[in-house]
Formats: C-alpha cells, structure tokens, sequence
C-alpha cells in the first residue's frame, strides 16, 4: 500500500488530495509511523524506484523536504515545510515558487 496513488486522476487533486487521504488513513487505524513509510518507501516500490528514492542512503536521490515539527506527531506538522532539497539543493519553500533563468 502507497499514499497519493490517484493523484492526476479526474477529481483528485494534487497535494490537498494527498491530505485528505492522509486523514483518512488515519481514521482508519494506520499509526502516523505506518503513514511515513506509505508515503516514502512504500510509494517508491509501487512504482518500482525504491533504489533510486524513498529512503535517505548514500546513493539515492537527495529530494526531502524538511518539517519544522516532528511528522510522528500530528499530521498538520506534515505542512510544516521549512526547507526542500531538491536534486541536492536546499531551499526555502517560497524559492521555489520564483521563476528561473535556467
């Protein structure tokens, strides 16, 4: 089982989509442990890249965000974004919304 499966599907939204999933797994019983693995490695396998991401090792690619709370204990700090490492670059969430001269 992976989390945000569906998103790009007809009536599921990215990101607020992923949230509400998020919430219902949660409902549901699945432990806030359970819900990082289904959003990290487990979504990694279901698309076959566990060797290129999902998982922080020396190898894999280096896109993480980093939360300002801790995620195991409440889902509202997984919108807690400070910094986002993308392709071995940190930034601050808003940098990323600037356009590029690339």
């Amino acid at each position: 089982m992976a989390t945000a499966t569906d998103a790009g599907n007809i009536g599921s939204q990215h990101v607020s989509s992923y949230f509400d999933e998020l919430s219902s797994m949660r409902r549901a019983g699945l432990d806030m442990w359970q819900l990082l693995q289904l959003s990290t490695i487990n979504g990694a396998r279901a698309v076959g890249k566990e060797k290129e991401f999902g998982s922080i090792v020396k190898g894999k690619r280096a896109d993480l965000v980093l939360l300002s709370q801790n995620p195991i204990d409440n889902l509202d700090n997984w919108q807690q974004v400070d910094w986002v490492i993308l392709r071995g670059v940190a930034r601050k969430p808003g940098e990323l919304l600037k356009p590029t001269s690339d």
